[in-house]
């Protein structure tokens, strides 16, 4: 199966606002119907966010008039952000395997919490958190594909962290080893694999630079 990496920019004060307007942390009738009305009429991007995520109308089968404290809002809060976001380069644009360039050059070099954080991101409950969904509802779950999200400060230390290692990576023997595969199945040389994901990677770290991202691993 083909897997393609996504990535998106959003607006998380705009988000936290809408989420205190529907009067959130705790499920309630007004976001579960905004949810619903945003899932059945995404945007084009938004579309693309959430069919990444493998939504489907199991998310949002609640009954507005029969909520209670024990349903779990998370899948909710996602539809939510599939209103604010805005589609960004990600690491399958130039090379549709771009994160696997990336992720393997740089645990070649020694560097395997670098990719993890730059490929996957941080885990999605610390962005709940941020919009106040501490409770144990939102955390410990799983989804089809790999969610993750970057913040604007995050960013801005992962491109610090990168330009210390950068420039070794064409020279690096154990990184054309590490690729040497991928690059035979592919027909593209090593130079060409490692010059376009990393374009890709400077190109979505270097986004919007003031926003967060948000990060899908389509698998």
């Amino acid at each position: 199966m083909t897997v393609i990496h996504y990535a998106f920019t959003i607006n998380s004060a705009a988000v936290a606002s809408q989420l205190i307007e529907l009067g959130t942390p705790e499920p309630n009738k007004a976001l579960l119907e905004k949810a619903q009305q945003i899932f059945r009429k995404a945007t084009a991007t938004g579309s693309i966010f959430l069919n990444a995520l493998r939504a489907d109308n199991d998310w949002f089968e609640a009954d507005p008039e029969a909520l209670d404290l024990h349903l779990e809002p998370r899948y909710w809060v996602l539809a939510i952000l599939a209103d604010y976001i805005q589609a960004a380069p990600s690491l399958s644009h130039l090379v549709s395997s771009g994160y696997y360039v990336v992720e393997s050059s740089l645990k070649a070099l020694g560097q395997e919490t670098l990719a993890k954080n730059i490929v996957y991101g941080d885990k999605p409950e610390s962005l709940f958190a941020k919009f106040g969904f501490n409770s144990p509802s939102v955390t410990g779950w799983e989804l089809p594909s790999q969610l993750g999200w970057l913040s604007s400060e995050r960013r801005y230390e992962l491109l610090a962290q990168l330009a210390e290692v950068k420039s070794q990576l064409l020279d690096s023997e154990a990184v054309h080893n590490d690729l040497s595969s991928h690059s035979r199945t592919l027909s593209r040389p090593i130079e060409a694999l490692i010059n376009d994901a990393f374009t890709d990677l400077d190109s979505m770290l270097n986004f919007k630079p003031t926003e967060d991202l948000l990060l899908v691993m389509d698998c």
